[in-house]
């Protein structure tokens, strides 16, 4: 393990399993490392596929904790003003297409739950917001999901409406489906990003997006070099974020691919405060 820190002065961290706690938001210890580690001047810039109006609200008002690259990496926000400074969208025509896609090679439509995000809020349909638990999730998504989307009566029809508009959206389904769809949506769509951070969703954004993007373009905004970058992660959409930071770092609990980018794989999990002990270790905290 890496023990020199003079060369870093910037953290990018996913949250969900990797900063967050069990219960998805921040514990004690993490918000004292962060707030002591921004006090350092190290820059600490969250990085998620969660959208600006589903972050965790405590994430708000850290001292020293300005920004956050979210969608993953479609948007760079300012936590302060709770705007979002810069967006990817969505080519116009790319809902359309991946419906009829969708639609080809499915047997059930009802197998399927979409939701989108628009300016930094997530939106899904009236009849999955009252029941999301049905591909899998954990119970307190559901929580999450109430507290962050806002329910529309078909979501087919609002992403169509708002097609120009959409900073990314998800396919929800069953892990087994899901599998089955990802590589033949890649294979059919070369010119968007897909990803995932949960084994019942496909993320789907512009192709220059991804979390690694977003943080090339934070960088190059604040002149920070991507060697100065140390970045922590748990899931398939952190792993091209952990191989372009100057030190990428997985959290215990990582899946086996991001362990694979990652230039250090913690002992701890995110649920033993991996990221604030390592944050404190690193940085002399």
């Amino acid at each position: 393990m890496l023990s020199e820190s003079k060369n870093y002065t910037c953290v990018f961290a996913d949250l969900d399993k990797t900063l967050l706690g069990a219960d998805g938001h921040l514990t004690d210890a993490t918000r004292s490392a962060m707030e002591a580690a921004a006090a350092r001047g190290i820059t600490i810039v969250p990085c998620s596929g969660r959208a600006l109006n589903s972050l965790p609200k405590e994430l708000f008002d850290i001292p020293g904790v300005q920004y956050a690259v979210t969608s993953n990496g479609v948007a760079i926000c300012n936590l302060t003003t709770r705007t979002v400074l810069e967006s990817c969208t969505l080519p116009s025509d790319a809902a359309t297409r991946l419906f009829a896609f969708i639609e080809r090679h499915i047997a059930n439509p009802d197998d399927i739950h979409y939701e989108c995000f628009i300016k930094g809020q997530g939106y899904t349909a009236e009849s999955y917001w009252h029941n999301p638990l049905t591909n899998g999730a954990p119970s307190y998504k559901k929580e999450y999901l109430q507290a962050t989307r806002i329910p529309v009566p078909s979501i087919e029809e609002h992403i169509l409406a708002h097609a120009s508009e959409l900073d990314c959206f998800d396919v929800i389904a069953h892990p087994d489906l899901v599998a089955e769809l990802f590589p033949l949506l890649q294979a059919a769509f070369p010119e968007l990003y897909l990803t995932n951070s949960e084994q019942y969703l496909i993320e789907i954004s512009r192709k220059d997006t991804g979390k690694h993007r977003g943080m090339e373009r934070f960088c190059a905004l604040h002149d920070i070099p991507l060697s100065q970058v140390v970045a922590f992660g748990d899931g398939n959409n952190d792993v091209e974020m952990l191989k372009e930071a100057g030190l990428g770092i997985a959290v215990g609990n990582a899946g086996d691919i991001c362990k694979a980018a990652a230039d250090v794989v913690l002992s701890e999990t995110y649920d033993q405060d991996a990221v604030a002990h390592e944050l404190c270790r690193l940085f002399n905290l």
